[in-house]
């Protein structure tokens, strides 16, 4: 539950911007279907920090330098064999280094993650009963004390 302390409120009432979310084709897209592939620790990082092209039965990965520096043949090992049991055994994979311009499963997610809490944020400055309570009393909503449903706090 957000905290509200004693002080006037001037919280910002900007509209959410809503979330990106691709179309529902049945088809996999990399972005937000990438966890489905059970990729984990260093290749699952790495992978999820990239963007995913696919031409016929080629897969390239493109990644950004800093990235690319920490990827070896063992993290491909893991990131072909999910991707093939993914789009089957034919499937080759290229790793190339470059911008990935936020095409990843990581800036995905991160972007999912700030509008989940920009809603939660203006949910609580729209809430009647808070609107209340914050005039009545002169307080003010303890911004970082807003979480999204069913997200835990972190640090």
């Amino acid at each position: 539950m957000p905290q509200v302390e004693s002080a006037a409120s001037t919280e910002s009432t900007e509209p959410a911007e809503p979330i990106e979310e691709p179309a529902d084709t049945g088809e996999f897209v990399w972005e937000r279907d990438f966890r489905s592939l059970g990729i984990v620790g260093m290749p699952g990082n790495l992978a999820s920090n990239a963007a995913m092209a696919r031409n016929g039965d080629e897969i390239v990965l493109t990644i950004d330098e800093g990235h690319a520096r920490l990827l070896n043949a063992r993290h491909e090992e893991k990131i072909i064999e999910a991707l093939r049991n993914q789009f089957g055994a034919t499937i080759t994979l290229r790793v190339e280094q470059g911008d990935a311009e936020g095409k990843t499963p990581a800036a995905w997610e991160e972007r999912q993650r700030q509008a989940r809490q920009k809603a939660a944020e203006d949910s609580i400055r729209n809430d009647p009963a808070v609107q209340s309570i914050v005039e009545r009393f002169e307080a003010r909503v303890v911004e970082n004390s807003i979480r999204p449903p069913n997200q835990a706090k972190s640090g």
